[in-house]
């Protein structure tokens, strides 16, 4: 394939992921901002923290079969194969993962255990299999497809966030029937898409020993990134900062929300590192330089919007309610562009096989972040957790940089050596 129609065919897919991104994060947050009306705060807190715990539990419940997935058809293993290994351990490990879910819950958490159950089986299994559905589609250059999935998911949610208010809902309880119902449709409609569209399987299939290994080293890659990034909503609310969590969940997600072009250039280049690093990591490093140039440039701009314009959250959250919101997304306006800076060393490093060497970055990235919010959070808030997510996200870029460039010029000596 010429460059040219290599570029023509990154833009096509770069632009049908970016739209499947919008629908899935602009839904996302319709869904805060409504409840944010809805719920008493309480209710608010408690949802942000069980989303947060979810979320940091779905890379284990998955062992990174999702991603191992995409590794296996970038290197042209049969998708057939692929799709039965990731979807059985989606299902099975999301029971897995609901059930410390609730164990968690039961020792942290005043909840009813049965609301656990509805957000772990929702996110675990029935959310996890549609975005395993995405990446496996983008993965094998159908960006159409995952398109398609993500419409039928915003439909699925925007319907069900109607629903509840126009029928006059006004509590967690109540909301979590309303996703479980959406999301376990949702999961299993983006399953038979795949099937469909790459005549998948959904037989239960046996892990192999190199499934597993590679499973661990995503895994806890995963898991360390959904901690750096949720951990400290789970703290907020183990500390009872139910005011503070209702206010930094919604700030963090108007913030989370501009780094959607990122995320779709991130999608539809992920298996482009693994072909590419299995060559030699400078090819990866050339490649991931040029597109960090464009992610750090719209991340300069995306930050100082965040920033002088975060008064028209009030727009969409009510002052009186959420009196602080304002303040949280100028305290982390720098997001899009430290995840700029992040993502495309760290898929070098994955996609060369290099993949250890991340895990351990994020760790101690993510170490650094969940001590700071456990010594500061108690005494100081939403604030605590918003400077310490800046220490650990500048932190974790570095350390990505250092290590692709430490690893690039030691290739080189090889082989000039």
């Amino acid at each position: 394939m010429s460059l040219d129609r290599s570029t023509k065919k990154l833009a096509q897919n770069t632009g049908f992921v970016l739209v499947a991104e919008l629908v899935v994060q602009l839904t996302r947050a319709a869904t805060i901002f409504v409840l944010a009306e809805l719920f008493p705060k309480d209710d608010l807190g408690v949802y942000a923290a069980l989303l947060a715990l979810t979320t940091l539990l779905a890379p284990v419940s998955q062992w990174g079969m999702n991603h191992v997935g995409v590794r296996a058809i970038a290197r042209n293993v049969p998708f057939t194969d692929v799709w039965a290994k990731v979807s059985s351990t989606i299902f099975f490990g999301g029971l897995i993962g609901t059930t410390v879910a609730v164990g968690i819950a039961w020792l942290i958490y005043d909840v009813q255990l049965w609301i656990v159950v509805a957000f772990g089986i929702a996110q675990l299994i029935g959310f996890n299999t549609a975005q395993a559905a995405t990446m496996m589609s983008e993965a094998h250059h159908r960006s159409d497809v995952g398109l398609r999935i993500n419409i039928v998911g915003g439909i699925v949610r925007l319907t069900a966030l109607a629903s509840f208010f126009f029928l006059g809902f006004d509590r967690l309880s109540q909301w979590a029937l309303f996703l479980l119902t959406g999301m376990t449709f949702w999961g299993a409609t983006s399953a038979l898409q795949v099937a469909k569209a790459f005549n998948g399987t959904h037989r239960a299939t046996k892990l192999t020993r190199e499934d597993i290994r590679l499973g661990v080293g995503f895994t806890f890659v995963q898991t360390s990134a959904s901690g750096q990034t949720d951990i400290d909503k789970i703290v907020l609310e183990a500390n009872d900062l139910t005011s503070d969590t209702a206010n930094y969940a919604p700030g963090y997600r108007i913030a989370e929300m501009t780094t959607i072009p990122l995320i779709a250039i991130v999608r539809a280049t992920y298996s482009e590192f693994f072909r590419r690093g299995e060559s030699t990591i400078r090819e990866a490093m050339a490649f991931s330089k040029r597109l960090t140039a464009i992610a750090s440039a719209y991340g300069i701009v995306a930050g100082l919007c965040l920033f002088f314009l975060a008064p028209l959250v009030h727009i969409v959250i009510d002052e009186s309610k959420l009196t602080e919101v304002v303040d949280v997304v100028r305290w982390i306006a720098f997001i899009p562009f430290v995840k700029g800076l992040q993502y495309f060393p760290g898929n070098v490093l994955s996609g060369s096989d290099h993949h250890n060497l991340r895990s351990v970055i994020i760790f101690i990235t993510a170490a650094v972040n969940l001590v700071g919010n456990l010594i500061f959070i108690p005494r100081y808030g939403w604030q605590a957790a918003a400077t310490t997510t800046a220490v650990s996200e500048f932190l974790f870029a570095g350390l990505l940089w250092t290590a692709v460039i430490t690893l690039a010029r030691r290739e080189d000596r090889q082989l000039t050596g």
